[in-house]
């Protein structure tokens, strides 16, 4: 079936806007919130991180929800996290940075597309910034248990462990997919404004 333009006035974008603006501001709130607790964690004593061999020993640390290794081969008396939870904390901020700048851009385009102009000359740019973005993240999506693991890999000194770091490809095609998409856009974009300015 095809989408005549006359149909698209029927879409309500004005909804869809408000939908992406909720998402918006939660993740905003939660960037604010995570960079508090950064914050505070910084300044925490580290003794509040340390964690006892004994609940090391009845600790497990998985592959997914299928693989759970016990670690009760750990020598030390104790360990110290907080270096791995302030990463952690880090790296979730980054992505969802990321997120937030994908679902603002989304909001911009559906702004102008409730205010029924498509072919807004910022649109194609927007539409290459998720692009770009969705390449950011598919980097950072592993990066917060790498790290963390790697971190505390150093303390427990579990040597048949391999931490391997790797790429989200799904997220590397959906984001060069969306480039493409954006330089696309950006053509037909050019073509509708020297349409208009020829009548």
């Amino acid at each position: 079936m095809e989408l005549k333009p006359k149909d698209l006035s029927k879409i309500n974008f004005k909804f869809f806007r408000n939908v992406i603006l909720i998402f918006d501001r939660i993740f905003f709130g939660m960037i604010l919130v995570l960079a508090m607790s950064l914050l505070v964690a910084t300044f925490l004593p580290k003794r509040l991180y340390e964690i006892s061999s004994e609940i090391l020993n009845n600790f497990k640390i998985g592959i997914g929800s299928v693989v759970r290794y016990n670690l009760d081969i750990i020598s030390a008396n104790s360990i110290n996290i907080k270096s791995a939870s302030l990463a952690l904390i880090f790296t979730v901020i980054l992505i969802i940075i990321v997120i937030y700048f994908i679902t603002h851009n989304l909001k911009l385009i559906f702004d102008t597309l409730a205010e029924k102009n498509p072919f807004a000359e910022k649109n194609s740019k927007r539409i290459a910034y998720i692009g770009i973005f969705l390449i950011v993240l598919s980097a950072l999506e592993n990066l917060p248990e790498t790290v963390m693991l790697t971190i505390l890999n150093k303390q427990i000194n579990l040597n048949d462990i391999e931490i391997i770091y790797s790429m989200d490809d799904g997220l590397i095609l959906s984001g060069i997919l969306v480039i493409i998409l954006a330089t696309v856009f950006g053509y037909g974009t050019f073509l509708q404004n020297e349409y208009d300015s020829t009548l």
